[in-house]
């Protein structure tokens, strides 16, 4: 009888075991937090400084909508106030209506890519362009008003409104340009991009940064007309040209401030840890952000040949797959996933940074052989011997030279047939 109880005390001992071994780790997973990683608070808060909202140009576009007669400024504190509260924004922030931005996309794509759409029967007229000017105005007006304000941080609304604005002056500054006045248009577009540079330098979600990107896109469509109407501006304003011909590398972007944005949106949640779920392990939570942020970082010094296999191999690794991080905390792995997982645009993005980075250097090129007085016979000499930092980013190598079309461009390995191109 004995013997036949054993192997049952056996295995009741083991199942009790089991048990406790399994409450043990369900209170260690449910109870247990991790501390900070080292780091992580210099990282993301060393170096941030509280900024008044009347200096903060993201306040004013935030604003811009505001009716007319309203200060557009308070009007962006009043949006912002409400980004950072729960429930339904649009109620506080257009009780009273809302300037709206007057005419459509296909009115000016024309003016911004005019070979593109040299036959589109949509494009707006001379006379219509300015009927656009003069009713877009005010929010014209409000626009340049905070060119002048020395920060830009967090901008939650009007992205759309951005990009309407950037292509209306990209229309006027044409404009300028067909009429003569090449001098007012310069001065357009220096204030603008000069404007565009600080805001896509400063810290910023990945969201932001796209929007950003496009209107900066805009901004330099303008930049080989100016150069092809005016040469003389190449010498007259040669300094002003390179500082404002820019980013020419991902660090113009500020990768480090689009990881610290990222995070900083979920930093008034995880930073108040007694308003949370008991399961919710906030530490855990930040430094996933954390090394993520680290890991990325690492990538985005990459070769451009290695970054794209290296952005893979972080996604899979923070976002896809077996991690141990689901034994030590499966929920909160989960959640900090699913948050972290809004991230995987990075790698098309990059792409999409590095092809305005390879087109600002033709740019730049175009500007030296301008001011130098290059003859065509020796422009292929010139791209060879110019500095590494003006190269091809996708190959290392030099720009390239077409003399039958007089184009100084650049090529995508795999996409040879869409050559980016710059006309002397």
């Amino acid at each position: 009888m004995s013997l036949r109880a054993s192997p049952a005390r056996w295995a009741k001992r083991l199942g009790l075991s089991l048990l406790v071994l399994l409450a043990s780790w369900i209170a260690f997973v449910c109870l247990h937090d991790e501390a900070l990683d080292p780091g992580f608070n210099d990282f993301y808060f060393k170096n941030q400084n509280h900024i008044p909202d009347d200096q903060n140009a993201a306040i004013g576009l935030m604003g811009l909508s505001a009716p007319i007669g309203a200060d557009f400024m308070e009007h962006g504190r009043v949006v912002a106030r409400a980004w950072r509260e729960p429930g339904d924004k649009s109620k506080r922030i257009d009780p009273v209506g809302k300037l709206e931005f007057v005419g459509r996309p296909e009115e000016l794509k024309c003016w911004v890519d005019p070979q593109a759409y040299a036959n589109d029967s949509n494009c707006a007229s001379d006379a219509r362009l300015t009927t656009l000017l003069r009713e877009n105005s005010t929010l014209v007006a409000r626009y340049r008003q905070i060119h002048q304000l020395p920060y830009f941080y967090g901008f939650h609304q009007n992205g759309q409104l951005l990009i309407e604005l950037n292509r209306l002056i990209v229309a006027d500054i044409r404009l300028n340009l067909r009429e003569g006045r090449v001098n007012e248009a310069y001065k357009k577009w220096n204030n603008n991009q000069r404007f565009l540079l600080r805001a896509i330098g400063a810290d910023g979600t990945w969201v932001e940064k796209a929007i950003l990107h496009v209107s900066l896109g805009l901004s330099l469509s303008v930049a080989a007309p100016l150069l092809q109407a005016a040469p003389k501006l190449a010498t007259e304003h040669y300094e002003g040209l390179l500082e404002l011909l820019n980013p020419l590398a991902l660090s113009g972007y500020n990768p480090e401030g689009i990881m610290r944005a990222e995070y900083m949106l979920y930093d008034p949640l995880f930073g108040s840890p007694a308003s949370l779920k008991l399961w919710v392990h906030p530490n855990f939570i930040r430094n996933r952000f954390y090394r993520f942020a680290h890991d990325f970082l690492r990538a985005s010094r990459r070769p451009h040949s290695d970054l794209y296999s290296d952005i893979e191999i972080l996604r899979r690794k923070h976002l896809l797959g077996w991690n141990p991080d689901y034994l030590q905390d499966p929920l909160n792995t989960v959640f900090v996933r699913s948050i972290l997982g809004g991230q995987v645009v990075a790698g098309e993005m990059l792409k999409a940074i590095h092809l305005r980075i390879a087109y600002v250097r033709l740019l730049v090129l175009r500007v030296k052989i301008a001011k130098a007085g290059i003859p065509d016979a020796k422009v292929e000499a010139f791209l060879q011997s110019a500095e590494t930092r003006l190269r091809n980013p996708f190959t290392n190598e030099p720009m390239r030279w077409n003399s039958n079309k007089r184009v100084i461009y650049f090529d995508v390995p795999g996409n040879e047939r869409e050559p980016h191109e710059v006309q002397l």
